[in-house]
């Protein structure tokens, strides 16, 4: 398929692009070259390709551990402050 100059015109008004004359024949061609490149992955069948490992590690991830930081910061404030019925005891304000 062949991506003609009006096409180009067309897509760059849509997004709303401003092209120069030799761009819009660069991008024609460009485009042109990438859909017909596209076009010859879609005659590859897939099925017949065996699946290969890149590497030797099944699972590398860790388990997600959650730290319950808000209660342990909590619990060191409350440790180090005068506390009364787990609230912290404040001075009075004059």
């Amino acid at each position: 398929m062949k991506i003609d100059k009006e096409l180009v015109v067309k897509l760059a008004d849509l997004a709303q692009l401003k092209l120069k004359e030799d761009e819009i024949n660069m991008f024609s061609q460009q485009l042109t070259e990438i859909v017909s490149f596209v076009e010859k992955l879609k005659e590859v069948k897939a099925e017949e390709i065996e699946e290969k490992k890149l590497s030797s590690l099944d699972n590398i991830s860790r388990d997600d551990v959650t730290l319950n930081t808000k209660n342990q910061e909590r619990e060191l404030s409350l440790e180090s402050a005068k506390c009364q019925s787990g609230l912290i005891q404040a001075p009075k304000i004059r």
